[in-house]
């Protein structure tokens, strides 16, 4: 130390300041001084040794020092606390949680280690599941997109009309009569009234048979109830759908399924000219009355040329893709007519102008005088084959 000074003071050395005497507080004092200590932890009246400071300095310093930090000194010689807390000291970590920003997940994975591979693994992970997802979520959309398309494959097939099949009388029938009678009482033109084949049973037996295509099947609302309808076909002018069945004369030799539909649409095509210029046309007939008996004990009596009876044309439908196969000849006795009666406007002629009834050139008829009649096309197959029983 001395060699020290010597070093640092190059001229006359300095004197130490002689130390001060200690002095002697008395009783009274000191209870004076203890009262003013304003250290929240020192007990008041409690005497406070005596420390000797090192540079001269008599202090009552407590035994007891307070671990708040940041608290200014409250006795002379105590040293001040540090500016700001160090990693060892209590709140360091909050005072550095202020200071510092905490790493993010992304960033806490890649300080461990092998942390590049795991975030990897990781981004693998969720790009997997997103794909299953989206895979997921296809296959949802396509199996209710082909379920939709089955079902409407389904609605379209089901809509159309199929053989039907069922106890008797339900099935698909083609049905031969023979033209036995017909009237044209209903028109002052007879030709504009004719029915198919245009031969009656008794100019020609084989040449008067006519065939229907009609179908029955059970009624949707009560099974034990039938419906009839017939399938446009080059034999038959009119068409009807879903006509309720009626067992007349049930468990009789006259037991039938009968039904009667008014107001139908006839068209006939005169085979000669009505207009003034020669040309076709096409007459109708609009309140056409269609009635039919359909027995189920009585037998057909008539036959064809070659002494054979009526067996019906197996034959497809001509409409396409319905499916209906009229395969069943009916097996009892069968009487079908057509009937229309007089009135004003019976019939409705046009023109035709490229074989298609041009309704803006009507063909003038003049209206049956006289109290009127009916017009009528009968067919059997059974009877005399004049129309009568």
């Amino acid at each position: 130390m001395d060699t020290i000074q010597s070093y640092v003071y190059r001229g006359t050395k300095p004197k130490p300041m002689p130390q001060a005497s200690p002095r002697r507080v008395t009783t009274a004092n000191r209870q004076r001084l203890d009262t003013i200590v304003e250290d929240g932890n020192a007990r008041r009246n409690s005497r406070a040794p005596t420390i000797n400071d090192p540079n001269g300095l008599i202090t009552n310093q407590p035994t007891h020092r307070s671990s708040q930090l940041g608290i200014p000194p409250q006795y002379y010689g105590e040293k001040r606390p540090p500016s700001y807390a160090t990693q060892d000291e209590p709140g360091a970590g909050a005072i550095r949680a202020e200071n510092e920003k905490p790493p993010g997940a992304v960033q806490r994975i890649l300080n461990r280690r092998g942390g590049w591979r795991r975030l990897a693994i990781i981004l693998g992970v969720i790009l997997f599941i997103i794909l299953a997802i989206a895979l997921g979520v296809g296959l949802g959309v396509g199996l209710t997109q082909h379920n939709n398309s089955k079902k409407n494959t389904s609605s379209s097939t089901s809509s159309a009309p199929s053989t039907p099949t069922g106890p008797f009388p339900i099935g698909a029938y083609a049905i031969t009569a023979f033209l036995t009678n017909t009237s044209t009482a209903c028109t002052s033109n007879t030709a504009t009234w004719s029915c198919y084949p245009y031969t009656t049973y008794s100019t020609s037996a084989t040449g008067s048979e006519s065939t229907y295509n009609w179908y029955i099947t059970a009624s949707s609302t009560n099974p034990n109830n039938y419906q009839i309808s017939s399938q446009n076909n080059s034999f038959s002018s009119v068409v009807f759908t879903n006509s309720s069945l009626t067992l007349t004369d049930a468990n009789t030799q006259n037991e039938r399924y009968t039904f009667s539909i008014p107001h139908l649409v006839k068209s006939v095509v005169p085979a000669v000219s009505i207009s003034n210029d020669n040309t076709l046309s096409t007459c109708f007939y609009n309140s056409t009355t269609l009635t039919a008996s359909l027995y189920t004990r009585m037998n057909a009596t008539l036959t064809d040329s070659n002494g054979a009876q009526p067996t019906g044309m197996t034959m497809q439908s001509e409409a396409a893709g319905d499916g209906i196969v009229f395969n069943k000849p009916w097996p009892g006795a069968v009487m079908i007519e057509q009937t229309a009666n007089a009135g004003n406007e019976v019939p409705n002629c046009y023109r035709n102008v490229n074989a298609k009834p041009d309704f803006a050139e009507p063909a003038n008829v003049p209206a049956v005088t006289g109290g009127g009649g009916e017009c009528s096309c009968l067919y059997m197959d059974y009877g005399d084959g004049s129309g009568g029983s």
